[in-house]
């Protein structure tokens, strides 16, 4: 007969073992195999239900490593465009045919290098973005988050312009899970990314608005130009008739650059916005020292 202060529990790998009533709300390892478990005891005195087995501790999980390189193609992107915009309306001459070209041979040359390498960045940006959305889900799910599984938020990360919307939405809801229960250092933190999170939501809505709009505006001033030129006698479908729609609509380099300036700051926003988020979940996943909740 055991003395009534300790009760008889087994490991997660079956050893049995006896353990004082007073440490089963602490963390124990089993002297046999050595593996560390949070002990899940019920009083079978009265309700002669045996008390269930102990789950292991899940491992505490570390944040994506590439997060910001991600952040920095991120960022790059959006900047490279704005950049050329800038220097066709500093250089008017650049924005006509050949206008590369007039620079000397080594500044051409670089331009075009690293616009090689703009388009391998956006390659390389998607393809993390998606690594990111999924493990960042995975993680939060193996300690109880159940709004968006990892291969919803995977499979909406590919939707194009739906995504954009997706992902400042799935921030948000990562950013409210990992307010949940949480201290009061650790309840600032969440609080921020929150409010980090509600911004990005009302930017990625700024942003996908602006090129919507500036989409149709643009559609529509082509139409009506090659309308124009369809009734002066310029026949369609011809370099000619190219000429003359760029002719009669007068585009400007200012008409992009307004939409390329609004997507940097939400990018800049954007970035800003994961960082934080990121902290906040990944500070509370490593808290959650305990067993997984049970599955339903």
């Amino acid at each position: 007969m055991i003395d009534p202060n300790h009760v008889i529990l087994q490991c997660p790998n079956g050893h049995e073992l006896q353990a004082a009533r007073t440490d089963l709300d602490k963390k124990l390892e089993c002297p046999v195999c050595n593996v560390t478990f949070l002990p899940v005891i019920e009083d079978t005195s009265r309700s002669g239900v045996p008390a269930p087995q102990p789950l292991p501790l899940l491992p505490r999980p570390d944040r994506p490593a590439y997060t910001n390189w991600m952040l920095g193609f991120w960022i790059w992107v959006p900047s490279w465009l704005t950049f050329f915009a800038l220097l066709s309306v500093l250089f008017p001459s650049l924005g006509a045919s050949g206008g590369v070209s007039k620079l000397p041979p080594s500044v051409s040359m670089l331009l075009g290098s690293v616009s090689c390498l703009w388009l391998v960045c956006i390659a390389v940006v998607i393809v993390m973005q998606l690594m990111w959305i999924f493990r960042v889900h995975v993680d939060a799910e193996r300690f109880g988050y159940r709004v968006v599984s990892p291969g919803l938020a995977l499979g909406l990360s590919l939707i194009p312009v739906v995504n954009i919307i997706w992902t400042a939405y799935a921030l948000l809801r990562l950013a409210r899970f990992s307010a949940e229960d949480s201290g009061s250092l650790r309840g600032v933190k969440s609080g921020a990314s929150i409010n980090w999170a509600r911004v990005n939501l009302i930017a990625s809505l700024l942003v996908l608005a602006t090129f919507l709009t500036a989409t149709y505006l643009l559609n529509a001033t082509i139409e009506q130009a090659r309308l124009e030129a369809l009734q002066q006698g310029v026949q369609d479908n011809t370099p000619e008739m190219t000429a003359k729609v760029k002719e009669l609509a007068g585009f400007t380099p200012v008409v992009f650059l307004a939409p390329l300036l609004i997507s940097c700051a939400g990018t800049v926003v954007y970035a800003f916005a994961v960082r934080r988020v990121e902290d906040a979940l990944y500070e509370r996943l490593r808290d959650r020292d305990r067993s997984p909740p049970p599955q339903t």
